[in-house]
C-alpha cells in the first residue's frame, strides 16, 4: 500500500522500479529511485578507483557497488532482481557470487 506520500512501505507492492546492467532494482519511494539513478555511477567510478589502488588489483567491482550503493539509499527492505533469469538477489548471494567469480 502506498502511502499518501507516494511511499511503499512493502516493497514487494512498489512500482518504482530502475534497471540497470541486467538488474532491477526496486525502491520504496520516487525520491530514493532518482537519487539512485542520479548517483550510482559516481559512486561505482569513484569506490572502484579507490579499491584497485587501495589493493592493487584489476577487477570489475561494478555490480557489487552498485548493490551496495542500493542498500545505502533505499531504507526500507532490499528487493532486487537479475532480469535475465527473473531471479531475486540476496545478500547472501551477492556474497557466494563475488566470492566464487
Amino acid at each position: 500500500m502506498k502511502t499518501v506520500n507516494g511511499i511503499y512501505l512493502n516493497l514487494e507492492e512498489s512500482d518504482y522500479i530502475y534497471d540497470l546492467d541486467g538488474i532491477r532494482y526496486y525502491f520504496s519511494s520516487e525520491l530514493y529511485k532518482n537519487k539512485f539513478k542520479e548517483n550510482v555511477l559516481n559512486y561505482v567510478n569513484e569506490n572502484s578507483i579507490k579499491l584497485k589502488l587501495k589493493y592493487k588489483i584489476n577487477f570489475n567491482f561494478d555490480l557489487f557497488l552498485s548493490l551496495a550503493y542500493y542498500r545505502k539509499i533505499e531504507k526500507r527492505g532490499f528487493r532486487v532482481e537479475d532480469i535475465s533469469t527473473n531471479k531475486r538477489i540476496t545478500k547472501e548471494t551477492i556474497i557466494l557470487n563475488t566470492i566464487i567469480e
